[in-house]
């Protein structure tokens, strides 16, 4: 996928290194102990978590999507990190007919994603339709691809500045090839 085109334009810095432990992403403190967040959503909220996992103030967490998101949400706020990529595909979700419990369960899913990215990206100020979270919308997996790269790429660009061009002119001054200047 993107990891080529990273790789190649970023192979000197110290980013494509191994990561000390990697962290399932249902754990409790995975949202919050990186530097990225990306959330790929689709059709489904996911599954409630445990009556052991309390919001802050109390109550139950919707599902473990919600969990992560808003966990690295409240820590952007406070740190200043993870960066949070949000992707929805929004291509049709098709729902089982012959099964018509679960295509009520499906359904019932689906709506609670459009209340959630409501309800955590959308917003209302002083009467105006606001965006508190980009939600980066696809319908291709090459769309998701490219605009994924992008976001990536403009990243790590931002955090590690290419290095300057340190040859660019030689060609012109050692050949006198103007179109190399």
């Amino acid at each position: 996928m993107a990891q080529a085109g990273l790789g190649r334009r970023h192979k000197e810095s110290s980013v494509a290194r191994k990561p000390e432990r990697v962290f399932a992403g249902t754990h409790a403190s995975s949202a919050v102990l990186g530097d990225l967040v990306i959330c790929i959503l689709w059709k489904r909220l996911g599954s409630p978590l445990s009556v052991k996992h309390q919001r802050p103030g109390g109550g139950r967490w919707n599902s473990g999507t919600e969990f992560e998101l808003v966990t690295a949400l409240e820590a952007k706020k406070k740190r200043g990190v993870p960066d949070i990529f949000i992707f929805k595909n929004d291509t049709e979700p098709l729902f089982d007919a012959k099964n018509l419990e679960k295509t009520r369960a499906d359904l019932d899913q689906l709506e609670k994603l459009r209340n959630f990215i409501t309800d955590w990206c959308e917003g209302v100020q002083e009467g105006q339709r606001v965006f508190k979270a980009a939600v980066n919308r696809y319908q291709a997996l090459d769309q998701f691809e490219q605009v994924l790269e992008k976001l990536l790429v403009g990243k790590l660009d931002e955090r590690f500045p290419p290095a300057p061009d340190l040859f660019r002119g030689w060609d012109c001054l050692l050949h006198g090839d103007q179109s190399r200047c």
